[in-house]
Parts: structure tokens; sequence; C-alpha cells
């Protein structure tokens, strides 16, 4: 046996990595990753709390009878946090006192392609109002999110060797991710079109501010039949539209790599250079005795990145081919080693503009209206990203206590798991209204569970209580002014343009 061997470049790519500015730095990971990790969009418990006007965040169809604003900054703070492989608890359990990693859960449980997912969403500003047959509302948001997906593989090859895959080539592929922030200006209008349907449409400006994303992640393991070395071939592309410092020898090959020691943050606060559109559409059908159904799809669309443009294409292909007693003997062994690896790298480096395209996402659900008081719905939500699907699934009840009370309940399978308990409500008057919404209480304990998330904020009315024509625009399990508690019937309900 011989030393590992570099079968192609000898670019050591990270040999001269620095990082000047660590305080600019801190504060350029924290706006990518402030998300709280690693970007799934979770309104299980809100998607029924249509007392709520931003509610139509996830069904343009949705309206509120009165003129609102949302409190600035403080009118919709959204954060979350899911991961569809395991919690904690189920990769570390406690056995004696003492937590070790439990390998079979990870080769048995696991799914073909995980994902990790955060986001923070802000609402700078927002705001509604009822005109004619159609409801008009804006919003002004701040959108940070983090996504990064894994094989199986990835765990299950390190943990039970290669010796099963002897003679084959064992796949990592799709090990990668992106983080994106943003800003999105939206408007949105929607309307009954007939005496049971209503729709809504949604037209979103997007300006990127930052992004970091994977393309083509490809990573090959090949074990010989005959003397069992190792083969790895790996081809992935990083693409950035960040302020990054980079040098490249003369085959335009990347030698050295930084982030600036100064970062002018008003420049990127306010940078234009990286447009998107986006549209969401959103329908509610009432032509059901007592029941009512809903589907929405939202994220059409993506963003388009054209500054700060770093491209790197990454190859590498190394060969291990054991350990001989002479390698053993070798006072630097590990440093040979280490040597190696870094030359078996070659990132080359263009600075192209890149699209890339929001998570999109679908919802249809359905209510069954039992009195003015109390309502139960169901929930089909899926999520794609890189071409697979995330189900979840959310049975709801929702109800109200007094005038200005409302309560939502949910349980839902979420992230591959059932360990999923969701709270909301929302305390109104004709002037005011405060709410919150969270799809998991059980994230309190959050070593237990896949997924903590929470949404909250503060909105203003105008006109409420006063005979504004409002009835145009509820729906039937909408109330009649702000405090949404009496059901409209539907012999109440007048079509656009009737008197």
């Amino acid at each position: 046996m011989g030393k590992p061997a570099a079968a192609t470049s000898s670019c050591s790519v990270f040999k001269h990595w620095s990082f000047q500015g660590q305080r600019n730095a801190l504060l350029l990971l924290f706006f990518m990753m402030m998300a709280g990790g690693v970007r799934a969009q979770q309104n299980h418990t809100f998607y029924f709390m249509q007392q709520v006007p931003q509610a139509s965040i996830v069904n343009p169809a949705y309206a509120s009878p009165c003129t609102y604003l949302g409190l600035p900054l403080v009118s919709s703070i959204h954060t979350n946090l899911g991961h569809t492989g395991f919690s904690y608890n189920q990769l570390f359990p406690k056995n004696n006192g003492r937590r070790g990693v439990d390998v079979g859960y990870l080769e048995n449980r696991l799914h073909r392609l995980d994902l990790f997912n955060s986001q923070v969403h802000l609402e700078l500003l927002s705001g509604g109002i009822p005109f004619k047959d159609y409801f008009f509302s804006f919003r002004v948001s701040e959108k940070i999110s983090g996504k990064m997906s894994y094989p199986r593989q990835l765990f299950v090859l390190p943990w039970k060797g290669n010796s099963r895959y002897t003679g084959q080539t064992a796949s990592i592929d799709r090990l990668g991710g992106d983080v994106s922030y943003y800003r999105e200006y939206a408007l949105s209008a929607s309307r009954w079109v007939s005496d049971d349907l209503r729709l809504g449409i949604r037209g979103k400006l997007l300006f990127g501010k930052l992004n970091l994303s994977t393309r083509r992640e490809n990573l090959r393991v090949t074990t010989g039949s005959e003397n069992y070395h190792i083969d790895v071939n790996g081809r992935y592309q990083v693409n950035a539209s960040m302020p990054l410092q980079l040098e490249t020898d003369s085959a335009d090959r990347v030698s050295h790599l930084q982030l600036p020691a100064q970062i002018n943050w008003r420049k990127l606060l306010f940078n234009s250079q990286n447009p998107g559109l986006a549209m969401d559409v959103g329908a509610v059908y009432t032509g059901l005795d007592h029941f009512t159904l809903y589907a929405s799809l939202l994220n059409l669309g993506g963003l388009r990145w054209s500054s700060n443009l770093n491209n790197l294409k990454v190859k590498q292909s190394f060969q291990f081919e054991g350990l001989s007693q002479e390698d053993l003997n070798a006072s630097d062994y590990m440093g040979m080693m280490r040597d190696s690896l870094k030359d078996s790298y070659q990132m080359n480096h263009g600075q192209k503009s890149y699209f890339t395209w929001l998570p999109l996402h679908t919802y249809i659900g359905m209510s069954y209206q039992f009195n003015d008081y109390l309502q139960a719905g169901i929930l089909e939500h899926h999520m794609l990203y890189k071409w697979r699907i995330y189900p979840s699934f959310t049975l709801s009840l929702n109800g109200r206590v007094g005038d200005f009370l409302s309560l939502s309940a949910s349980y839902s399978y979420n992230n591959y798991s059932f360990r999923n308990l969701g709270l909301g409500f929302s305390i109104q008057t004709d002037h005011w209204q405060f709410y919150a919404a969270a799809d998991n209480l059980l994230g309190m304990r959050p070593l237990n569970v896949r997924n903590v998330n929470l949404r909250w904020g503060f909105n203003l009315f105008f006109g409420c209580g006063q005979n504004t024509g409002s009835s145009k625009l509820e729906t039937p399990s909408s109330g009649n002014g702000c405090h949404w508690i009496r059901r409209r019937r539907a012999n109440e309900k007048r079509l656009p343009g009737e008197k």
C-alpha cells in the first residue's frame, strides 16, 4: 500500500484562506444566518386565523372587512427552525446517564434526502383597504432564510464503512443548500367572482441583498473489488452574491479567499441590482353547506443575482490506497494526508449572473362550521425544494371566546414527525389587534422536537363597526366588523356591483 495520492490538480485552495475584519465577518454571518439555523414556510396554525389580516400571506384570497395598518416593524415577525431528519434526543439518546450517537437511527430512520430549514421574516410596513368590490393590501418585508439538504448516505457511509460497496460506487448527491437575504414589496387584490368563489392574487417585487447557493452537488466513492482502494470524485458549484475578495493564479484557479476588511453596510442594505419577481394566488370556495374549501400557491418566481458575483466551480479527485508500515512509521503522516486532500481540489472562479428559485408552497384545506363560535379545519401543505416534495398535514380547531378573543389549536404531521401541537390567539377591538401563533408548543423543549416557530404582530384598525359595505369582502367564516364574531350567512353576501 502506498501514500494517499491526488489524481488531479495541485491547487491548494485553502492554503492561504484568511479572514480580515472579524467584526464585519460576524455581522455578515449574522445577517445571513440570523434565522437560527440553516427555508420552509410553516404557517399551519395561522392558515385558519382569518381574523388576522396577515393570514392573507398564506392565502391572498383572504380579506379584512376593515381598513388596517400594521404597526411598523412589529406588524408581523415570523421565525422558524426545522429539520426533517431527527431531533437532538433522537440522535443522541441518553443511556445510563450518558449520551451517545444512535448509529442505528441514522441508518434506518433518515430519509433519502433530509433538510435543515430556517427563516426570519420581518414586516417593515403593511396595510389594507376595502375599495368597491375589491380588497387591496400591501406589505414591505425583510426575508432572511437558509436551508441545507443532505442525503442519508452522508451519515451511513462514515459509520458503516465502505465494505458493503466493494466493487460498487456510493453516491452522495444533493449535499448543499443556500442562504438568502432579500427585500419584498408585495401588492395584492381579492374579490368575489361569483356567489361562492373568492379569488386573490399577489404580485411581489424582490430585491436581493445577499446569497450563497450550491448547484450540481455530486460526490462518488468507489471501492475496488480486488485491492479495496477508495476513489473519491466530486464536482459541485457555489454561486455567491456577497462581498468577497479572491485571488486567482494564471489558470484562473482560486488561491486566496477572504471577506473584506470593511463592508459598506448602507450600500448592501439598499442594493437594488439583484431584482426578482414572484406571484401568489389563492381561492376560497363557500358553495358547500357548512363547508369552506381553500387553496393557495405561493412563491412562483425567483431572483436574478448580478452584484458582488463569485462563481466557484470545484472538482475533486482523490485516491486512498490504504496504510503501509512505512506510512505508520512516518513522523508527519497526518500532515502528508492533509496536503494531499488540499491538493485534490481544483477551484475555478467566474463572475456570471445566476438565478435562484424561491421554494414553492402549495396549501389545500377545508373547514367545517359547527356554529357561530366553532370551526374545524384540515390542511395539507407541500414545499418543493431540489425537486423533492416535503409534505405536512394539519388538523385544527378554531373558535372565539366572547367578543374580543379568538383561539386556534392544531395538531400537525410536519418534518416527518407527529410531535407538533400548535396554538394561536388574537385579541382585538374596533381599533387594534394583537396576535400570535406557533405550530409546535413542544418547542419549549427544543431537544425533543424537529420544528420550532412563532409568528406574532400588532395591527391598527380604522372604520370598524361602521356600515362600510364590507359584506362584499367577508368570507362566511369571518364576522361583521373587526371582531369577526358573527358568521356571514350566504344570503347576506352580495355579489360585486350589487347594491
